[in-house]
């Protein structure tokens, strides 16, 4: 199972160069917003998070809660972009590696959804995971998403190979089908039957080998016969 990040009010911490009256708006409104958050009250949370934003457009915190709700009301897309965002800004490496833990989710869980772009976007996913282990190697969490992220990858390789190995043996037989289809066009030479004849052509052809028997015999009788009393002369 894939894990989330989320952060919790004690987890953001304001940028000490802003005005303490922006903190403490900033400091409320986010604390109405997690509030609302952990009570699954998803719009309301955005609500409020919207309104801090409002009060402080580059706080990374605010970007990084913001996109939760979006990402909790099947809003991935509009999640990721904050997530990105966040990663680069935020000054907190703890929580620069859940912005990136939090991207590798979105890619992970869009690619069971979209069979032909699902290596791309494992492969974006074990990226945004590896970079999140950089800055915090202790998270567990990303590990594991990790791990998963990589065999499902690995299997997904496999699958695919098998396919093509199919695609390959199914070409190969289309196209000896043809050859074989060739061969079997073939007329199949028949034996040759004995042609019949009729009885006045045999009569014929029997005469025609008694008269050549005959002749055979006159010519036998004319020639010459050799002598030999046993002795050479």
């Amino acid at each position: 199972m894939k894990r989330l990040f989320i952060l919790s009010l004690a987890l953001v911490l304001l940028a000490a160069a802003q005005p303490a009256g922006a903190q403490t708006r900033l400091n409320k409104l986010l604390h109405q917003g997690n509030r609302a958050f952990n009570k699954q009250d998803y719009s309301g949370a955005q609500l409020y998070y919207l309104q801090a934003q409002k009060e402080m457009p580059a706080s990374s915190r605010t970007q990084f809660n913001l996109a939760n709700t979006y990402l909790a009301q099947s809003n991935p897309d509009e999640a990721l972009k904050l997530f990105e965002q966040a990663a680069k800004s935020e000054p907190n490496k703890l929580v620069r590696s859940m912005a990136h833990h939090n991207t590798g989710y979105i890619y992970q869980s869009a690619a069971n959804q979209n069979p032909d772009k699902k290596q791309q976007l494992l492969r974006q996913a074990i990226d945004a995971y590896k970079q999140a282990l950089r800055l915090d190697p202790t998270a567990d969490e990303t590990r594991y998403n990790l791990a998963l992220c990589q065999r499902q990858l690995k299997d997904e390789e496999q699958n695919q190979n098998q396919k093509q190995q199919q695609q390959q043996q199914q070409q190969q037989q289309q196209e000896q089908k043809p050859k074989n289809q060739q061969q079997k066009s073939k007329p199949e030479q028949q034996p040759q039957q004995p042609q019949q004849t009729d009885p006045q052509t045999e009569k014929l052809l029997r005469l025609a080998r008694q008269a050549e028997q005959k002749a055979k015999e006159k010519m036998n009788a004319a020639r010459p016969r050799s002598r030999s009393n046993g002795k050479n002369w």
